[in-house]
């Protein structure tokens, strides 16, 4: 094929890929749609979208149609046109697949509804706990300080599945602030990427290239080499069992409602270990902690809620766009366990089939939930496997809780807010001086005020916002100036969020000893 040709034919359907892409990609990333698997449909579970009605009825239709030719129709009449007389498809050597893939991805071009979409295989719907390719992790922002020099970006680690990255020595926490490839001399910083940003620079760039990865642990520069492989994501794993003031407690890390063959599901994987550690003695206390968990499969959720949930209890409900609610589903036998203290763990990353499950806990007097208010994804989709091989992924239901509402676009508050990050982050002001000596407003001042107040409570007992101000710069060893610059912002925020990812990392404990 002609390539400059094609480079320009297919600039159009190539950005759509990518759109694509990035949507199942972003599932991964704690933000993505549920979905439950089978030969032909899959009921992915996610509680906060719209699901798109047709906008038409019955009668309205037919009298459209009378006047409009059918899609198919004119589909199939602009197809032939394009394959017996467009100038370029000549250049084009599988013109079939080529002309199906550019209409696939216009009727999903829409802001809408970013969780339809259309993948050339099953595979790139983002829905296996393993495969080969990449390293097994999950990243997310950090701002870190390197020895004293100011690099305020990296990605932290937050997951490690069992693959390369786990393998060459990377642990949770790590901040990975530069990476190097095998014809670079130095190391490209990571500053203020996404993490969907920084995949170019992170993965290969050829075939088993052993990539040089540099991070902060513990304040510590250190260098980590290796490159992509196989990797299984576990869904569940024990994360603690011990004594907690005079109560057993046992905690259970739930990272996602996917699950397979080899890494097995996750509410099988949950009795499983519940089941070991009653072998022991009794559970007195039972966490999950499910922060970051984008959701999975809806019957996973339903199946885990069963376990717990008396009989005749609803799990959850789905519905129209509306809000009318066509189907309730109920826990159909006894439960297998019977646990007074059962406490969910969320953030702002827990979405789907997550909230599906916690909100059925909930509303049924089963756990309390603890941590942040999570994403709020109310919907959920459908997988269809197509004869040419691909993959559609379309809205088709509103999910409810057993109290018949919707967290779509809200989320789920915690009984216990345990770490807010909005508490910590939301009122920052990221407009610093210019060099024109424009002044902050004053309820801008009042807003850095009390970000100084959460970062050391010291700060409190100075009232004037200069003085609160040179404080903190001269203790960072700042210009002190007064000037609220982008050096004082980036402290700021540094400093700011290292508190956060402190109660994070601790949280744990906090819902431990609560």
């Amino acid at each position: 094929m002609n390539k400059d040709k094609k480079n320009k034919v297919t600039s159009y359907l190539e950005k759509n890929s990518e759109s694509a892409k990035d949507c199942a990609s972003a599932y991964d990333q704690g933000r993505a749609t549920q979905k439950k698997a089978s030969n032909k449909v899959i009921l992915v579970t996610c509680i906060a979208s719209l699901v798109v009605g047709t906008g038409l009825g019955i009668g309205g239709y037919s009298i459209y149609a009378s006047t409009h030719p059918k899609p198919s129709d004119l589909t199939q009449e602009i197809y032939d046109e394009l394959v017996n007389n467009w100038l370029y498809a000549g250049t084009i050597d599988d013109l079939e697949d080529y002309l199906n893939n550019l209409m696939i991805s216009g009727m999903l071009d829409n802001d809408g509804d970013p969780y339809t979409f259309y993948t050339s295989s099953y595979d790139e719907q983002g829905l296996n706990t393993s495969g080969s390719g990449i390293y097994g992790v999950s990243l997310s922002n950090y701002g870190v300080e390197v020895s004293g020099e100011r690099t305020y970006g990296g990605l932290r680690v937050t997951s490690l599945y069992d693959g390369t990255f786990k393998n060459a020595g990377f642990k949770v926490g790590d901040v990975i602030i530069g990476v190097k490839h095998s014809l670079q001399d130095t190391y490209s910083l990571i500053e203020d990427m996404s993490p969907s940003d920084a995949s170019a620079a992170l993965k290969p760039q050829k075939e088993d290239e052993n990539v040089f990865f540099e991070y902060v642990r513990n304040g510590v520069i250190g260098e980590i080499s290796c490159t992509t492989g196989d990797y299984i994501q576990v869904p569940a794993s024990l994360e603690f069992d011990g004594d907690v003031e005079g109560k057993r407690t046992v905690a259970i890390r739930v990272s996602t409602f996917l699950g397979g063959q080899e890494s097995g599901t996750p509410s099988k994987l949950c009795e499983n270990i519940i089941d070991h550690c009653l072998q022991e003695d009794e559970i007195d206390r039972l966490v999950f902690d499910m922060r970051g968990n984008g959701g999975g499969y809806t019957s996973e959720a339903y199946d885990l809620a069963c376990l717990f949930l008396n009989k005749g209890s609803i799990v959850y409900q789905t519905g129209d766009y509306d809000g009318n609610i066509d189907t309730t589903y109920y826990q159909k036998g006894n439960p297998k366990y019977n646990f007074d203290d059962i406490r969910i763990l969320l953030n702002s990353g827990s979405a789907s089939a997550t909230e599906l499950f916690s909100k059925a806990m909930r509303d049924n007097n089963k756990a309390k939930i603890y941590g942040e208010t999570s994403f709020g994804k109310g919907i959920a989709q459908s997988v269809i496997n197509l004869k040419n091989g691909g993959t559609l992924r379309i809205t088709t239901n509103k999910i409810f809780g057993p109290d018949g509402t919707s967290i779509h676009q809200i989320g789920i508050t915690p009984d216990y807010i345990t770490n807010d990050y909005d508490k910590y982050a939301s009122s920052l002001v990221s407009t610093p001086y210019q060099e024109d000596k424009y002044r902050l407003t004053y309820d801008q001042e009042q807003m850095v005020k009390n970000d100084l107040s959460m970062i050391d409570s010291s700060y409190e007992s100075i009232d004037s916002y200069l003085d609160k101000l040179k404080t903190f710069q001269g203790e960072e060893s700042l210009d002190v100036s007064g000037v609220y610059d982008t050096y004082t912002l980036y402290r700021t925020y540094f400093r700011l969020l290292s508190k956060y990812y402190a109660g994070y990392d601790n949280e744990l404990k906090i819902v431990e000893g609560k």
